[in-house]
């Protein structure tokens, strides 16, 4: 069971195109994510606050984005940003990668 679910994040991670952007915000999140087109997503992080965030916290805040891209993907009618839904993939993938 465990890596049927493995292997549905990775299929979902393997035919996903994930494009970086750092510039200033002008939001005060750390970081945001927009479908440019399907399975092609862009992050933002902020300039000023990727600044001050160590290797793992960095690592954390795209495995965080990516549950959001995962779970628009999954549950295209889910629009609350930190639904269950969210919660359960991002616990997932962090099992996964950390």
């Amino acid at each position: 069971m465990n890596e049927l679910k493995h292997s549905k994040y990775r299929e979902f991670v393997e035919k996903s195109v994930f494009n970086l952007d750092i510039r200033k915000l002008s939001s005060h999140t750390l970081a945001e994510i927009e479908t440019v087109r399907p399975s092609v997503y862009l992050i933002t992080f902020d300039k000023h606050k990727i600044k001050h965030l160590s290797k793992s916290g960095m690592r954390i805040t795209l495995l965080h984005e990516i549950a959001h891209a995962y779970t628009d993907y999954r549950y295209p009618k889910a629009r609350r940003p930190h639904s269950r839904e969210w919660k359960n993939t991002y616990i997932d993938f962090q099992r996964i990668v950390l």
